[in-house]
């Protein structure tokens, strides 16, 4: 888990509104759009998909975090497998039982379907690429010996955590998906499958800075599996934004990526120590 103090979270906070909140309200204001926000309507939905959220949160935190202690414990081969098997299993079942059952209701409800079960792919190939064969992430201060921090003392950098990654979600939402989306409309692009491909992928390629900055194969290979799925993560949000035209429903779910994250952080320091 980063340490991360309430200064430097300011100073973080700052940077990301000079790097998307500007250019969004100078886009935004110079066509004549004001950010939708619809608190009733995201809270409607919030109730009804309340269960595929908590699902989705403890899988992806129950995946990353044994993947990690697996590594650590260097287990068979066979564990890795089931591994794999409950990684893609459970939201194939999900989404499966979700849209026969027709609880979704947004339109295209099969591309979206599509493009999850794309990203959970795309999650799996990075699990067993990256995590569950090198040290890295959080399993490296455990290899070397270390006993690391305290439950009790997880406590703040996960509260700052939490804030930090709310805002980072909402004020790159507002210009991948609000402001672009607006200026490409003024620029004559209607065809919503080219404005949420455009969007999807200008998301992902933003994250090759990684790339760059990455010192090792072990890392590029990391910064390349997480530029395909944050372009997968694009085309659902962008998506999702073409059928709602609610800022509150796409910064929520970015944010909720980030959540399982720390979930599978803090679930790991639980296992482990």
């Amino acid at each position: 888990m980063i340490m991360v103090t309430a200064q430097r979270l300011l100073i973080a906070m700052m940077t990301q509104a000079l790097l998307w909140v500007a250019p969004s309200m100078i886009i935004l204001n110079s066509v004549g759009k004001r950010v939708p926000l619809d608190l009733k309507g995201f809270g409607a939905d919030l109730k009804r998909y309340a269960g595929l959220l908590v699902l989705f949160l403890l899988h992806r935190s129950i995946s990353h975090s044994m993947a990690q202690v697996l590594f650590l414990q260097q287990a068979p081969t066979y564990y890795r497998a089931l591994l794999g098997l409950w990684l893609v299993g459970v939201p194939a079942l999900a989404l499966t039982r979700y849209v026969a059952a027709r609880k979704i209701d947004l339109r295209n409800r099969r591309l979206l379907a599509a493009l999850v079960a794309g990203f959970y792919v795309v999650d799996a190939v990075g699990l067993f690429a990256v995590v569950a064969r090198h040290n890295m992430g959080w399993g490296a201060a455990a290899q070397s010996g270390s006993q690391g921090l305290a439950m009790g003392q997880l406590l703040s950098p996960i509260l700052l955590g939490l804030a930090y990654y709310a805002w980072v979600s909402l004020v790159e939402e507002l210009f991948f998906r609000v402001a672009l989306f607006e200026l490409l409309a003024k620029w004559r692009v209607t065809a919503e499958a080219t404005v949420v491909t455009v969007t999807g992928v200008l998301f992902g390629i933003v994250h090759l800075t990684q790339y760059f900055q990455a010192t090792s194969d072990v890392a590029r290979l990391a910064a390349t599996i997480n530029v395909v799925s944050t372009t997968v993560l694009g085309l659902i949000f962008g998506l999702v934004y073409s059928r709602r035209r609610n800022l509150l429903h796409v910064s929520f779910l970015h944010w909720w990526v980030w959540v399982s994250n720390i979930g599978a952080q803090v679930l790991f320091y639980w296992l482990w120590y």
